[in-house]
């Protein structure tokens, strides 16, 4: 079994989950070919599923490195999807009701050297007559649909997934929650997915996982933008789909979702971009005040903050030199106004305004 095809999803959510799995995949053993509705991939040697089980593989090492740093459980599901849908997945892959979404995919990937002709017709095209209700993290997309208004609480869909597209859902998935963290009561998941399918020889999430450990916040989008052009090597700019969500508890909330185009930032401010890393330090200070304002007591310094990181953005870009000139006469006015102030709260503010100021003159 040499290729396989890929059908894509249409709803732009699940659609994601697709690419974040196939970012999984070694792109030194497998080509990938865009088709009409999907993707083929084709083995360098003379058998796909290998290739498809080391990328199930790296799910599961996803997932435990996500464990091991405290964050929360393996898999989210909702207490009805407890009941019945996680048995009927664990049941069908012969597994007891007790057994890990973790084991399911161990399970599922030894058992692809069983699959032929099967799997190949299960995948392509997309199909939606499988007999499994998908669980409430692959429905982002239908989310919306139960905030109209009159909405009666009984809107279903009318699809189902195959054990074949669950699971590649599920790795999917694990491999795109990146971090959580905590807001005021809500516990945030952030996923971070990529918006094509460009082949890197560089493994996106686990690049994601060294470079960028932490992610203050997802606004102002300026900042996080900047945030992982500072962490990212230039050589692995990728564009980003970042989201945040409520993990289920009866449905997958969304908090945010912010598109991170890196690929055409280091095009247009790639030096103005090196001159930033290299005062990381104090660009990355800025940037977490900016970004840390829904978690912040000070809500004047991360004001402050935001309002330069806003213009730091826009002089980074190729002749904005006023843009440079506003930031630095706003910066310096703010930092010689607060130099000798005994306010509280005023010496955070005069350090942001003193960062911003250097930060700027590093640009001319």
């Amino acid at each position: 079994m040499k290729k396989i095809k890929l059908g894509l999803p249409s709803l732009p959510y699940l659609r994601h989950l697709y690419f974040a799995f196939l970012k999984l995949i070694d792109y030194d053993a497998a080509r990938l070919t865009f088709i009409d509705r999907g993707v083929e991939l084709e083995a360098v040697g003379p058998d796909i599923r290998p290739v498809l089980q080391d990328a199930f593989k790296k799910a599961i090492e996803l997932s435990q490195n996500y464990n091991q740093k405290g964050f929360r459980s393996e898999f989210p599901v909702t207490n009805n999807e407890r009941k019945k849908l996680l048995p009927n997945l664990l049941k069908s892959l012969s597994l007891p009701p007790n057994a890990s979404i973790l084991e399911a995919l161990e399970k599922y990937s030894k058992s692809l050297n069983s699959y032929h002709q099967q799997i190949f017709q299960s995948l392509f095209p997309f199909r939606e007559d499988g007999d499994f209700i998908p669980f409430q993290v692959f429905l982002l997309d239908l989310y919306a649909l139960t905030r109209a208004p009159f909405f009666d609480s009984k809107y279903k869909f009318d699809f189902k997934l195959n054990i074949h597209q669950t699971m590649i859902c599920i790795a999917g998935y694990l491999a795109a929650r990146h971090m959580a963290r905590r807001i005021a009561r809500s516990l945030l998941t952030t996923l971070i997915f990529p918006i094509n399918l460009k082949v890197s020889k560089y493994d996106l999430y686990i690049n994601l996982r060294d470079h960028v450990s932490s992610i203050p916040g997802l606004n102002p989008e300026e900042a996080l933008i900047l945030w992982f052009a500072l962490k990212l090597p230039p050589s692995s700019a990728e564009d980003l789909l970042v989201i945040d969500v409520e993990e289920p508890g009866q449905s997958m909330k969304p908090i945010s979702a912010v598109t991170v185009h890196l690929t055409d930032l280091w095009l247009r401010c790639g030096k103005a971009l090196s001159k930033l890393k290299d005062k990381e330090d104090s660009v990355e200070r800025l940037l977490r005040a900016a970004l840390s304002k829904a978690t912040q007591i000070r809500r004047t310094e991360a004001d402050d903050a935001i309002e330069f990181v806003k213009l730091l953005y826009l002089a980074i870009q190729e002749g904005r030199e006023s843009e440079k000139l506003e930031l630095m006469l706003r910066a310096s006015r703010l930092e010689a106004s607060l130099a000798t102030s005994k306010e509280p709260g005023d010496k955070q503010r005069y350090q942001i305004a003193r960062i911003a100021r250097t930060v700027t003159q590093s640009l001319f």
